[in-house]
């Protein structure tokens, strides 16, 4: 559960880019906020009840420095659309049809989130959505937030 890249660890060595889009990420830019970063697919089921807590998370601390990124791991551009139209999101979301962005990661199931602090450490990895994995995420969350 704790094994992570080691070059997805700290924001200033973070940059991969989705060649089938040119969707890039570049998490250094969020340098000073609280980064959660969710990896997910249109068929994972978990995956449809974790986008409206996403939602929820993101308008409850937005303010406080939260940035949430999502990223689409479908193949199929139309897969990840149609998903969306029944989950919207109010948050970033890049489709990394190629696994570009996720090779750098080790996905153990979907959805997989990472936390980084406001100085870019990651913090916390998590496969899964459930009640008690979010009650854990909201906990570290509000932790991170917190430090200001």
């Amino acid at each position: 559960m704790k094994t992570i890249a080691i070059a997805a660890c700290i924001f200033s060595s973070f940059l991969f880019s989705a060649k089938s889009r040119s969707d890039s990420l570049d998490l250094a830019q969020y340098r000073g906020q609280v980064v959660y970063l969710d990896f997910w697919a249109s068929w994972c089921v978990p995956c449809k009840k974790s986008f409206p807590w996403m939602n929820q998370i993101r308008e409850k601390y937005k303010d406080r420095g939260l940035k949430i990124i999502a990223v689409s791991v479908d193949e199929s551009a139309q897969a990840m659309k149609n998903f969306l139209a029944q989950h919207p999101a109010k948050f970033s979301v890049i489709h990394d049809k190629d696994k570009a962005l996720s090779k750098g990661y080790t996905l153990i199931g979907m959805p997989t989130s990472f936390i980084y602090d406001r100085e870019g450490k990651l913090t916390g990895s998590y496969p899964g959505y459930n009640l008690k994995t979010k009650a854990k995420i909201e906990a570290q969350l509000q932790a991170l937030l917190n430090k200001g």
